[in-house]
């Protein structure tokens, strides 16, 4: 069917895009299915986006009250309890 409609070069050019990554292209493709039909998946990554925004203010807090104006300022000191 799509071979029909957009013809063979469009095809070729979409198969050599999915390749690399199909997994990537199939979850993508789950999620606005079930997005377009109004389920609660949208609530599951909004919730999952508000965990990894939280985790990453917690994370800048702590460096900045530790002394560390960023993650590339830490060394193994930082991470080691020397005894």
């Amino acid at each position: 069917m799509l071979k029909e409609q957009y013809g063979d070069e469009w095809l070729e050019q979409k198969r050599a895009d999915i390749m690399p990554n199909p997994a990537r292209w199939l979850a993508n493709g789950l999620i606005n299915a079930y997005w377009r039909n109004k389920s609660g998946i949208e609530d599951i990554h909004a919730g999952v986006r508000e965990v990894v925004l939280n985790f990453l203010a917690e994370l800048d807090l702590t460096l900045a009250l530790s002394g560390y104006s960023s993650l590339q300022s830490l060394n193994r000191s930082a991470l080691v309890r020397e005894a």
